[in-house]
Formats: C-alpha cells, structure tokens, sequence
C-alpha cells in the first residue's frame, strides 16, 4: 500500500460525507438514501430516543465546550457546510484537527432516519453492531486495522432523528482502536450537550 492512500481515502471519504455541489462549497451528505442502522427493540423511554427533543434549531458548532474540544485535539474554528438543497433536513458540523503528524476532522450530524445509511455508506464502513452511547441506542462503524482513517456512530436520539458522529484521520499513529475511540467520546460529547439541551 502506497503511502499516499491514507491521505486519499480520508479526503474522497471526507469528500462523499459532504457530497459536492457544482464546484461550491462543499453540500451536507449524499444522495442516496437507504433505510436506517438498526435500534433497540426495547420500548422507547423520554430521553432515549423515544421523544422529539426539539432539535431543529440546535448550533451543532456550540454544543462542545472548549475543554472537550481540547481533548478531542480540535485546533481550528468548527464549521458548518451549506446545506444540500435536494437534503436540507441533514445539518453538519466540521471539527478540524491539523497537526503535525497528522490531519483529519470531526463530524458531528443531524441525520434523519432514513439517510443515515447512506452517509455510512460513502464513509466506506460496512456493517454496524449494537452499542450505546450516553445511554441510547446507537451503531457503531469501526474502522479497520487495514483502514484505519474512519469510524462512525449513529445514535438514536429522537424519532427518526440521528445524531452521526464519525471520525476521519490520517496520521502515523492512526489505529482503527484510536480512531474509534475518539469517535465514540465527541459521540458521548454530543449526546450528552443534546439531551441537556
């Protein structure tokens, strides 16, 4: 494997997550839209995906302190990419990590339901296991020893509302343990400001 690969895969893997509109800046998610990454079976509680928790108007961007976004090695302004016309109801937020030994960013989305297999999709990542993340049902992507560089968690925040949180990194330490891992905390960092929205 050329060493040029990694740096590729992040940016077209990046590139599909966001999906490009005729040479603007960079749109929200793809077009494709398959049905959603499974959930609990378990009878839907308040405040575990049961409910609609009003999340129209949340500032995905604001909901990390400044101490998380430290920890999570966030060193530039997060963003949030122009909406998709053809998928306006997906928001996106983009935590850059720029360091010297390696590149990558965050991303934190609002997804529904429906076009949340789709966005795992373009990342690459193939089957998804059960887990929870701040006590919610959700699916983890992990990333693969042999393609480290991306790792995502779709957790079920509302009726068909998820929150998509997915790593993507190119380093000389990136690991798919590493890259999930931090993954899995700005998925619990999320959570967490969401339900205490």
């Amino acid at each position: 494997m050329s060493s040029v690969r990694p740096s590729v895969v992040l940016l077209v893997a990046a590139a599909l997550l966001t999906g490009c509109a005729g040479g603007e800046e960079p749109a929200a998610q793809p077009s494709a839209t398959p049905s959603a990454p499974p959930s609990s079976s378990a009878p839907a509680e308040p405040g575990a995906g049961g409910e609609d928790l009003g999340l129209a108007e949340v500032d995905l961007c604001a909901l990390l302190t400044e101490e998380q976004l430290a920890e999570l090695g966030v060193n530039d302004e997060p963003m949030s990419p122009p909406a998709d016309p053809d998928h306006p109801s997906v928001r996106e937020c983009r935590l850059p990590t720029l360091h010297e030994d390696s590149f990558g960013l965050y991303s934190l989305a609002l997804v529904p339901a429906e076009d949340a297999d789709a966005l795992v999709d373009a990342l690459g990542l193939d089957s998804g296991d059960g887990t929870e993340i701040g006590g919610l049902p959700a699916t983890t992507y992990p990333a693969a020893e042999g393609s480290p560089e991306v790792c995502a968690f779709a957790v079920d925040l509302a009726p068909d509302q998820l929150l998509l949180a997915a790593r993507m990194v190119d380093g000389v330490e990136t690991t798919a343990a590493r890259t999930c891992e931090e993954a899995s905390t700005a998925a619990e960092y999320a959570v967490e400001a969401l339900l205490d929205l």
